[in-house]
């Protein structure tokens, strides 16, 4: 499901062609992740590989599931959250300005 998050937040910055690991080079190059969070994208995907073409009889650990949601987390939180919280933090400062 991570892996599926991770395709839809691409699909919807407008990113829709390729692959998934193409569609995560794509967000970086255009800046709507970071490198890092494209490191993390990819743990994402390659996880989510394993699990659509592997052996289904080996298990997915806590520590995997753990890491795996930490790093949608920081991927969903930069790409939906930050830019409106920091939006949000303007406009307060802007309004704090013609008060005075």
């Amino acid at each position: 499901m991570a892996r599926t998050a991770l395709e839809a937040t691409a699909k919807d910055k407008g990113i829709t062609e390729g692959t998934l690991c193409g569609k995560i080079k794509e967000m970086a190059k255009k800046h709507i992740i970071t490198d890092q969070l494209a490191d993390e994208a990819d743990e994402i995907r390659l996880l989510g590989n394993e699990m659509a073409h592997g052996d289904l009889s080996t298990p997915v650990t806590v520590d995997d599931s753990t890491d795996i949601l930490g790093f949608l987390d920081s991927v969903l939180d930069y790409v939906y959250q930050q830019p409106k919280a920091i939006l949000r933090r303007q406009e307060l400062r802007k309004a704090r300005k013609h008060k005075d």
